[in-house]
């Protein structure tokens, strides 16, 4: 018995409209997706036809559901009973914020600020790169995308309204008074931006470890959501909208929705067919290499462990 572990590369805002995307997407039927072959050049590539990778299911659907709607309305009952707190008529005292942000503290950056966004929206859209599976693939994965959005939207909420935070720019002079009316300058913790944009990454690094492992695109694409992600996370902290800590509780709140959501809609790794798509084709028996009887016979004999989305997996072989 012997054991190894290798590491392949990147394996691994209207809440109501999120809700209702959510929710129409329940009625789809929880048959499994029958993919159907495209061009290798594709960011997408087919999967074996016996191999189905992911399916809908109205019980799983359901409960994410309801999971995000509860969220949200929570965060909605916290902010109705706590009101709007009143904005501090002079700069707070930055040696009063822990030592951990202090160092990453910055006055308010209107142009920094625009930015963020922009980089967020960016990120939002790269798993638009499904658009190339085949079109029997789009309404499953629209369907769990918009799940994890609104199970990350609420989080987000829900942590906004029970553990209230001054935003770092209310420490200088000069801060932005637009939140004053609805009290946005004290919901620092975590950032939604960064939660959104991580959300984002993951589901589609876990989308093509899952889904699509032997894609010539899933390098690329994957890169560039996390480049994305980690660009407006750190414009959040350097506009002065956020300490370093919401971002990364931001960070870890959309990397937990992206990669869960995908997961609990995997399929098993089922019968394999000898006869499908190979190499750049995409079959998940090409990426486990249990495309022969030998390969089964060695697939059998060992036991492989994947750690998404980090990219390591670790295999015992017995």
């Amino acid at each position: 018995m012997s054991g190894e572990c290798a590491f392949s590369p990147v394996r691994g805002f209207s809440a109501v409209a999120l809700v209702a995307a959510l929710l129409a997407a329940l009625p789809v039927s929880a048959a499994p997706v029958s993919p159907a072959p495209v061009s290798a050049a594709s960011p997408v590539p087919a999967a074996s036809e016996s191999l189905p990778r992911f399916s809908l299911s109205p019980a799983l659907d359901a409960g994410i559901a309801g999971t995000a709607l509860l969220l949200g309305a929570g965060a909605f009952a916290l902010e109705l009973s706590a009101g709007v707190p009143a904005m501090p008529p002079s700069p707070l005292d930055p040696s009063s914020a822990n030592p951990l942000d202090r160092p990453f503290m910055r006055p308010y950056s209107s142009g920094l600020d625009t930015v963020s966004t922009a980089f967020t929206l960016s990120a939002l859209a790269v798993p638009a790169a499904f658009a190339a599976a085949p079109r029997s693939h789009w309404v499953p994965l629209g369907a769990m995308y918009a799940e994890s959005v609104a199970l990350t939207w609420g989080l987000k909420e829900l942590g906004k309204n029970l553990f209230p935070r001054y935003r770092p720019y209310l420490y200088y002079s000069g801060f932005p008074i637009s939140g004053a009316e609805d009290g946005d300058f004290r919901q620092s913790f975590p950032s939604g931006h960064a939660a959104l944009a991580f959300n984002a990454a993951a589901f589609t690094a876990s989308a093509y470890a899952l889904y699509y492992p032997d894609s010539p695109w899933r390098v690329p694409v994957v890169s560039a959501a996390y480049a994305a992600a980690v660009a407006a996370a750190s414009l959040r902290v350097a506009s002065g909208n956020h300490f370093l800590t919401d971002a990364l509780a931001g960070a870890a709140l959309g990397t937990l929705s992206g990669w869960l959501v995908p997961a609990l809609h995997a399929k098993g790794a089922g019968p394999v067919d000898s006869d499908g798509p190979r190499g750049a084709a995409g079959s998940r028996s090409s990426f486990l290499g249990a495309g022969t009887p030998a390969a089964r016979n060695r697939l059998a004999r060992s036991l492989s462990v994947d750690v998404l989305p980090t990219g390591v997996r670790c295999t015992l072989r017995l």
